[in-house]
């Protein structure tokens, strides 16, 4: 019985952090590939945030409290909150033939859709294929992104699935 205890106290001290870590931000991605002769050209993210999140971002960057994000507003985000995603990859993994590509997210725009904060994004792979993985994930597990809303948008020309919460693109 003693060695039990002593178990669960050695594993909570070594990983409590992690044990008790979950997510404050929850994101809905919406993904649209644009191809063109089989072969992904850019991909156009749209993070969709939960009412909390956008509530917090919006408490900070507008400043003057009209509920909306004026261009003054829009560029303090810009070069103060998306900037240091980098040191985690914007939380954006990509892989195409089975090889990781580093991404340098372009065209960044936030805005309010209704009342929903959107962080909308392009990707474009300097690596050319006919299979593609895309995923989101935060190794903290502070931020969660959830891809059962099924916002993935392909056309026929390309097989989509997705498990474990991954983006699995192949042309036929």
């Amino acid at each position: 019985m003693k060695k039990k205890y002593l178990l669960a106290l050695v594993l909570l001290l070594m990983g409590g952090n992690r044990l008790f870590s979950h997510p404050h931000i929850f994101i809905v991605p919406e993904i649209k590939f644009i191809y063109q002769n089989n072969e992904i050209k850019q991909v156009r993210v749209r993070w969709l945030f939960d009412a909390m999140s956008t509530f917090q971002i919006l408490n900070v960057f507008d400043k003057n409290r009209n509920k909306r994000l004026d261009r003054s507003e829009k560029n303090q985000i810009k070069k103060k909150y998306f900037p240091a995603l980098r040191q985690f990859n914007y939380f954006t993994f990509l892989a195409i033939e089975r090889k990781s590509i580093s991404i340098q997210p372009v065209q960044f725009k936030p805005y309010l859709r209704g009342k929903q904060l959107v962080y909308e994004f392009f990707l474009i792979p300097k690596v050319k294929g006919k299979s593609l993985l895309l995923y989101f994930f935060d190794k903290t597990n502070y931020v969660a992104f959830d891809l059962r809303a099924n916002k993935i948008k392909v056309n026929s020309l390309v097989k989509k699935k997705i498990q474990d919460n991954k983006i699995y693109l192949k042309f036929k």
